[in-house]
């Protein structure tokens, strides 16, 4: 929990800095920045998860979700800093226009001065998020209007949340063991004719694992089912494991796609039954 606590926090500073220079150098686009530091802090938060082995997928969520709402913190501070520098040069660059004009240099630093005290984090954030629709800290007002740039960064906030939380969660959904915590390594059993992928599911939450080993037959067409078991590599689940079920059926763009069915812990009977009819396939 340390390490991933520490990891999350690092995220969040690293993808809102690439954030930050990323719009700085060409521009900011309205929920396609959010979602792009979501994916970021999704896969950075993922790689944690699989590296820590953190096995939770609430607590993975919550700590990519947290890294995504603190990246993009980040990103507004650090947008903020920069502003204030850009209005600050520009209040030099007048004052340098206007310093023949008989302005002392005194009054010219406490108008500045009076200008920069306005310009803080809170005022600045409150603008981003569309509650200060004045246009003072962004130079636009918004287009939407107040209520309009507060949904927007609502929707924002929860679209970064969501790719970030989802992401890191579905990560730490894979079974792992629950003696010691390593991910469990998957190896093939075999396919098998497609279109019984539910009813094997059900047959083998059942405990019936020979009425699920009669309704396998050899696959006659691109569409099938594939299984594959997944167990502990320091041997703890012994001669058990998880069965993993996935479909693989066409699109409606006529492509063909794996989707995942169900994960189902199965002892060393059921393992054997399934392993059984696949073992007679090869033979024959």
């Amino acid at each position: 929990m340390a390490a991933g606590i520490g990891w999350a926090a690092v995220t969040a500073g690293v993808v809102g800095l690439a954030a930050h220079l990323a719009t700085r150098a060409l521009f900011y686009v309205d929920l396609l920045v959010p979602a792009a530091i979501g994916v970021g802090v999704g896969a950075l938060m993922a790689w944690a998860v699989r590296r820590l082995a953190l096995s939770r997928p609430l607590v993975a969520g919550v700590l990519a979700g947290t890294a995504a709402a603190a990246a993009l913190a980040t990103h507004v501070a650090l947008d903020f800093r920069a502003a204030r520098q850009d209005r600050a040069r520009e209040i030099e660059e007048l004052a340098r226009l206007r310093s023949g004009g008989g302005v002392s240099d005194e009054e010219l630093a406490a108008v500045k001065e009076a200008i920069l005290a306005r310009w803080t984090l809170a005022r600045y954030a409150s603008a981003r998020a569309g509650f200060d629709d004045t246009g003072t800290f962004t130079g636009t007002p918004p287009v939407l209007g107040r209520a309009g740039a507060v949904a927007v960064s609502l929707v924002e906030l929860c679209l970064a949340l969501l790719i970030a939380g989802l992401w890191a969660a579905g990560e730490a959904r894979d079974p792992a063991c629950p003696r010691c915590g390593a991910w469990r390594v998957e190896r093939g059993l075999g396919a098998a004719a497609h279109g019984v992928a539910r009813e094997l599911a059900a047959r083998l939450v059942a405990g019936d694992a020979s009425g699920a080993a009669e309704i396998l037959r050899p696959p006659d067409t691109r569409e099938q089912v594939l299984l594959s078991v997944m167990t502990c590599p320091d041997g703890h689940d012994g001669e058990g494991g998880v069965v993993r079920i996935c479909e693989v059926s066409w699109t409606r763009r006529r492509r063909l796609a794996l989707r995942r069915v169900a994960d189902l812990e199965v002892d060393a009977a059921d393992l054997t039954s399934l392993r059984a009819v696949f073992s007679e396939e090869s033979a024959a």
